[in-house]
Protein backbone atom coordinates (compact mmCIF):
# COMPACT_ATOMS: atom_id res chain seq x y z
CA UNK A 1 0.00 0.00 0.00
CA UNK A 2 1.52 3.32 -1.08
CA UNK A 3 1.66 6.33 1.19
CA UNK A 4 -0.29 9.45 0.11
CA UNK A 5 2.80 11.59 0.68
CA UNK A 6 5.82 10.21 -1.22
CA UNK A 7 8.22 12.15 1.05
CA UNK A 8 6.82 10.64 4.23
CA UNK A 9 8.11 7.30 5.47
CA UNK A 10 5.65 7.03 8.35
CA UNK A 11 1.88 7.04 8.38
CA UNK A 12 -0.32 9.52 10.19
CA UNK A 13 -0.77 7.36 13.27
CA UNK A 14 2.92 6.57 13.73
CA UNK A 15 3.07 7.72 17.36
CA UNK A 16 5.81 10.30 16.77
CA UNK A 17 3.65 13.36 17.28
CA UNK A 18 5.96 15.82 19.05
CA UNK A 19 3.32 18.24 20.29
CA UNK A 20 0.14 19.86 19.19
CA UNK A 21 -1.45 23.18 18.54
CA UNK A 22 -3.41 23.20 21.80
CA UNK A 23 -0.22 23.50 23.90
CA UNK A 24 -0.07 19.95 25.23
CA UNK A 25 3.27 18.21 25.48
CA UNK A 26 3.40 14.48 24.63
CA UNK A 27 4.10 13.57 28.29
CA UNK A 28 0.79 15.09 29.33
CA UNK A 29 2.11 18.38 30.77
CA UNK A 30 1.00 21.74 29.44
CA UNK A 31 3.28 24.36 27.97
CA UNK A 32 3.34 27.68 29.84
CA UNK A 33 1.42 30.37 28.03
CA UNK A 34 2.47 34.00 27.98
CA UNK A 35 -0.28 34.40 30.57
CA UNK A 36 -1.77 37.56 29.16
CA UNK A 37 -4.90 37.77 27.05
CA UNK A 38 -5.46 40.43 24.42
CA UNK A 39 -7.89 42.25 26.74
CA UNK A 40 -5.32 42.33 29.56
CA UNK A 41 -2.64 43.46 27.14
CA UNK A 42 -4.85 46.29 25.86
CA UNK A 43 -5.58 47.33 29.44
CA UNK A 44 -1.85 47.45 30.29
CA UNK A 45 -1.09 49.42 27.13
CA UNK A 46 -3.78 52.01 27.88
CA UNK A 47 -2.59 52.32 31.47
CA UNK A 48 1.09 52.88 30.64
CA UNK A 49 1.04 54.61 27.25
CA UNK A 50 2.50 58.08 26.90
CA UNK A 51 0.20 59.18 24.04
CA UNK A 52 -2.88 57.91 22.22
CA UNK A 53 -1.15 55.73 19.61
CA UNK A 54 1.61 54.48 21.92
CA UNK A 55 2.24 50.73 22.00
CA UNK A 56 6.03 50.51 22.10
CA UNK A 57 7.37 53.04 24.58
CA UNK A 58 9.70 51.70 27.28
CA UNK A 59 6.94 52.19 29.86
CA UNK A 60 4.56 49.88 27.97
CA UNK A 61 7.26 47.32 27.19
CA UNK A 62 8.36 47.18 30.83
CA UNK A 63 4.76 46.71 32.00
CA UNK A 64 4.12 43.90 29.51
CA UNK A 65 7.40 42.17 30.38
CA UNK A 66 6.56 42.41 34.08
CA UNK A 67 3.28 40.55 33.47
CA UNK A 68 5.07 37.81 31.55
CA UNK A 69 7.79 37.59 34.22
CA UNK A 70 5.22 37.24 36.99
CA UNK A 71 3.42 34.49 35.06
CA UNK A 72 6.63 32.57 34.39
CA UNK A 73 7.70 32.92 38.02
CA UNK A 74 4.43 31.36 39.12
CA UNK A 75 4.85 28.56 36.56
CA UNK A 76 8.38 27.82 37.77
CA UNK A 77 7.25 27.52 41.39
CA UNK A 78 5.14 24.53 40.33
CA UNK A 79 7.58 23.19 37.72
CA UNK A 80 11.04 23.57 39.22
CA UNK A 81 12.79 21.35 36.67
CA UNK A 82 11.52 23.29 33.65
CA UNK A 83 14.89 24.67 32.65
CA UNK A 84 13.73 25.98 29.28
CA UNK A 85 11.18 28.22 30.95
CA UNK A 86 13.79 29.29 33.52
CA UNK A 87 16.09 30.35 30.70
CA UNK A 88 13.23 32.27 29.09
CA UNK A 89 12.56 33.98 32.40
CA UNK A 90 16.19 35.06 32.69
CA UNK A 91 16.06 36.49 29.16
CA UNK A 92 12.89 38.46 29.97
CA UNK A 93 14.36 39.78 33.22
CA UNK A 94 17.45 40.94 31.30
CA UNK A 95 15.31 42.72 28.70
CA UNK A 96 13.31 44.46 31.40
CA UNK A 97 16.50 45.45 33.23
CA UNK A 98 17.95 47.00 30.05
CA UNK A 99 14.71 48.90 29.38
CA UNK A 100 14.65 50.16 32.97
CA UNK A 101 18.27 51.30 32.70
CA UNK A 102 17.48 53.11 29.45
CA UNK A 103 14.44 54.81 30.97
CA UNK A 104 16.43 55.86 34.03
CA UNK A 105 19.13 57.37 31.80
CA UNK A 106 16.67 59.24 29.57
CA UNK A 107 13.85 60.28 31.91
CA UNK A 108 14.29 59.78 35.67
CA UNK A 109 10.76 60.91 36.71
CA UNK A 110 9.13 58.46 34.27
CA UNK A 111 11.43 55.71 35.56
CA UNK A 112 10.36 56.46 39.14
CA UNK A 113 6.68 56.49 38.14
CA UNK A 114 6.88 53.16 36.28
CA UNK A 115 8.78 51.37 39.05
CA UNK A 116 6.37 52.70 41.67
CA UNK A 117 3.28 51.75 39.63
CA UNK A 118 4.59 48.22 38.94
CA UNK A 119 5.89 47.85 42.51
CA UNK A 120 9.40 47.01 41.37
CA UNK A 121 12.10 47.24 44.00
CA UNK A 122 13.89 50.39 42.98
Amino acid sequence: MANANPCSTRGVGSGYNMGSINGNVPGGAELPSTGITMQEKSKVITEFRTHEADTGSPDVQIALLTGRINNLTEHLQNNQKDLSSRRGLMILVGKRRRLLDYLKRKDEPRYQAVTKKLKLRK
